[in-house]
């Protein structure tokens, strides 16, 4: 399976990233990825929340400016939260996020949260048709907006939508910076996980 992910990778020309679960089986496949070409990233905890009006309402925090993203400007103040954390292909991640909210809108949401109108913070919930959880992921604030409750204002508006939705449960992989934050209001670890990135051999686009 390994072999055929990382083929499919070589051929199209894309990253490919491999989600190992802390109760994934078999034993050793951090160990047989890291020999397959993968490189390892940050362990991250699996938490869940119950969402309610309850849950949602400890996440409450100073009240900040929070706005759904619904045009490209919205995406280009995504972008400009992710070029001053420095983080890689912002354009295309800007793309693919532009797609995802045309071709299936109800799946994705990106919400944005500004200081005195300023871009400051950002964070994605993902929807499966059909499902009972909502995915918090995303999580992205500006160097000098941290400390602030921007993070947690971010939490509570995506829980707040998802319980409109009728979602039920929330969960989120959960690093060390951020875990304390989510357990302290009611996120429960559930298992571990852990990113395997593939880089293509030629990259296409």
């Amino acid at each position: 399976m390994v072999r055929a992910e990382i083929a499919r990778a070589d051929s199209v020309g894309y990253a490919l990233e491999w989600k190992l679960y802390g109760h994934d089986v078999p034993a050793g496949m951090g160990r047989r990825l890291c020999a397959a070409g993968f490189t390892p990233e940050d362990v991250e905890k699996v938490l869940v929340l119950p969402v309610n009006a309850e849950t949602a309402a400890a996440f409450e925090a100073p009240a900040y400016e929070v706005r759904r993203v619904t045009d490209g400007r919205g995406l280009d103040d995504v972008a400009d939260i992710s070029r001053d954390l420095g983080r890689r292909e912002v354009a295309e991640e800007r793309r693919q996020l532009g797609m995802r909210l045309r071709d299936a809108p109800g799946e994705m949401s990106v919400h944005v949260a500004y200081v005195d109108g300023v871009p400051a913070a950002c964070g994605r919930v993902h929807y499966r048709p059909g499902g009972a959880f909502a995915e918090l992921a995303g999580g992205r604030t500006r160097p000098v907006y941290r400390r602030r409750g921007l993070f947690t204002a971010l939490v509570a508006a995506r829980l707040r939508e998802a319980c409109a939705r009728g979602r039920t449960h929330a969960f989120v992989d959960a690093l060390p910076t951020s875990e304390p934050t989510l357990v302290k209001r009611g996120f429960v670890t559930v298992t571990t996980t852990q990113p395997f990135v593939y880089e293509p051999r030629v990259r296409v686009g």
